[in-house]
């Protein structure tokens, strides 16, 4: 048990089942050759193309600002840009 459990983008921010299970894969450290071989993709770019539609559609920017949104919403990314100009 990690403290990820219970978290998913399943129902969240618009994003299709498929979209979703690849986020959630992605927030809990699985590497793109592991989620296209864990979702049946054709491939690790396939994956990072579907990655890169997650973070336009979320408004996020990399894998870190997902788990950010993941775990704490939008306003976790508040938080954060606030303390970086501080």
């Amino acid at each position: 048990m990690n403290g990820l459990d219970g978290i998913t983008f399943k129902g969240r921010f618009g994003l299709t089942e498929r979209e979703a299970d690849c986020a959630d894969l992605a927030i809990r450290g699985a590497r793109s050759t592991e989620i296209a071989q864990r979702m049946g993709y054709a491939n690790a770019q396939v994956v990072r193309n579907t990655m890169t539609r997650i973070f336009d559609r979320i408004g996020v920017r990399n894998r870190t600002e997902l788990l950010i949104v993941g775990v704490f919403g939008r306003r976790g990314l508040e938080v954060e840009e606030r303390q970086c100009r501080s």
